[in-house]
């Protein structure tokens, strides 16, 4: 049953040459998938660093933001005073209109009241 000068059986050793290739070939297969992955991985963390850069431009962008928002309020609130203090100079201006009115309604109706005296 010895066939062969090593006294192997030939389809035994063709059987266990075709696996060491199927296991060659795998692990060339797992290699390339192997240097795929650690590939990804360079480029997603290149990726990761440049959102954690951006991240932070954009929370430093948010902080400048917030400021300004706060002066913007500061100053809408004292625009509101100045336009409260403004209605109420206009308010009492107003009221001296109507008071100069009815002085000069009562001068002229004086002076109407002269002049027919005088004719």
């Amino acid at each position: 049953m010895a066939n062969g000068s090593n006294g192997h059986d030939p389809s035994r050793l063709d059987r266990l040459e075709g696996l060491v290739e199927v296991l060659v070939n795998r692990h060339i297969e797992f290699e390339d998938e192997h240097k795929r992955l650690l590939t990804a991985q360079v480029v997603l963390t290149d990726r990761l660093d440049r959102l954690t850069v951006q991240v932070g431009e954009l929370r430093e962008s948010q902080k400048q933001t917030d400021k300004q928002l706060q002066q913007t309020d500061k100053q809408l609130q004292q625009t509101d005073k100045q336009l409260q203090q403004t209605d109420k100079q206009m308010q009492q201006t107003d009221k001296q209109l109507r008071q100069t009115d009815e002085r000069l309604n009562a001068l002229i109706e004086v002076v109407g009241l002269v002049r027919k005296r005088l004719e």
